[in-house]
């Protein structure tokens, strides 16, 4: 996956081992797209994002789907726990067929706030790349 920092010109490609290296946040969770509660795992989107360096927290953030679907996340929709860039779902990787092997993810069961169109939208899934925009 290439993480990208726009306002640094800085960008790293970061494997599967190295977002399995950053410390990782289980939840359970039902979802529009999977049938019954499943347990996502994975590093916080906020911990991956500090891998690109210092950035401006009020950036907008950039993820892009391996079919070239894309979704501008605001800040509101990214706190320092979540959502999850999910590389596990029950304990597994899980491949490109289903979804993966990257996923970002939110608790949706856990609170209301979480069911909003807004929060379904960055749910993307087949993540290849996620890019900090400049201001």
């Amino acid at each position: 996956m290439t993480l990208r920092n726009s306002a640094t010109a800085i960008e790293t490609y970061l494997t599967y081992q190295d977002i399995e290296a950053l410390e990782q946040v289980s939840f359970e969770t039902s979802t529009h797209w999977n049938d019954g509660i499943m347990t996502y795992t994975g590093p916080s989107l906020a911990s991956v994002l500090a891998l690109a360096g210092p950035y401006d927290k009020s950036a907008r953030i950039k993820i892009t789907a391996a079919n070239d679907y894309s979704h501008i996340a605001t800040p509101d929709l990214i706190s320092k726990t979540y959502p999850i860039l999910a590389n596990k779902i029950n304990g597994e990787p899980f491949s490109l067929r289903e979804k993966g092997p990257l996923w970002v993810m939110y608790p949706f069961d856990r609170h209301a706030k979480f069911k909003t169109e807004s929060h379904f939208s960055a749910s993307v899934w087949q993540v290849v790349e996620i890019e900090i925009l400049p201001k």
